[in-house]
C-alpha cells in the first residue's frame, strides 16, 4: 500500500470547471445590447502535474500510511471485543440454562416432598404447619425457577440481537408432574 499512496501523489489530477448562463455584454462581442445576449456554456477540462514537491509528498505518505495503520487496528480491536462481548453472552446464556435445568430438579424434588408431607398429614404423622411449610418450599422453588426461566429468555433474545440470528438451545423443560403416592 505505501507504494500505491506514493505514486498518487505523482499521477496528475483532472479537474473540471464550467460556466453556464447569460454572459455579460463585455465577454460577448456580437451582442449590441441586453436583449442580444444568448446563453453561453463553457466546459474546461484542468490537467495539474506537479514536477517538485520537495519533501512533501514524502511526508504525505507517512501520515496516509500511519492513519491506514491506526484505522486497521482500531478495527482489529472492535472486531475482538465484538467477539469477546458474544461469547460472554453466550456462555451466560448457557449458565442460565443450566441455572433453570438445576431449578427444574428442585422444583421435582419439592413436589415430591410436598406429596410425602401431604401423605403423612393425612394419616396424622404430621400438622398442618409442616404442610404449609411444604407448600411453601415448592412455591419458593418454583418462582426462581420462573425467575431463571425469564433471564434465560432475556439473555437468549440480547444474543440473538447481537449476533442477528436465531439461536438453537434446548427448549426450556416444562414442569412434569409428580403422582401422588
Amino acid at each position: 500500500t505505501r507504494s500505491r499512496i506514493a505514486r498518487s501523489h505523482w499521477l496528475p489530477s483532472v479537474d473540471v470547471e464550467t460556466r453556464l448562463g447569460y454572459l455579460g455584454l463585455e465577454d460577448e462581442p456580437t451582442a449590441t445590447s441586453a436583449t442580444d445576449v444568448t446563453p453561453v456554456a463553457e466546459v474546461l477540462l484542468v490537467a495539474k502535474l506537479e514536477l517538485f514537491a520537495g519533501l512533501r509528498n514524502h511526508w504525505q505518505v507517512e501520515a496516509a500510511e500511519s492513519a491506514a495503520t491506526a484505522a486497521e487496528s482500531r478495527l482489529k480491536q472492535e472486531i475482538l471485543a465484538a467477539i469477546s462481548d458474544v461469547e460472554r453472552a453466550y456462555r451466560n446464556l448457557k449458565t442460565t440454562e443450566e441455572r433453570v435445568d438445576v431449578e427444574s430438579g428442585n422444583v421435582n424434588l419439592a413436589k415430591e416432598y410436598y406429596a410425602a408431607v401431604l401423605e403423612e398429614y393425612k394419616r396424622g404423622y404430621k400438622n398442618s404447619y409442616d404442610l404449609s411449610g411444604a407448600a411453601d418450599r415448592m412455591f419458593a422453588v418454583r418462582e426462581a425457577r420462573e425467575k431463571y426461566k425469564y433471564d434465560f429468555l432475556v439473555d437468549k433474545l440480547k444474543l440473538e440481537r447481537n449476533i442477528n440470528t436465531r439461536i438453537a438451545v434446548k427448549v426450556i423443560p416444562e414442569e412434569t408432574d409428580v403422582p401422588n403416592k
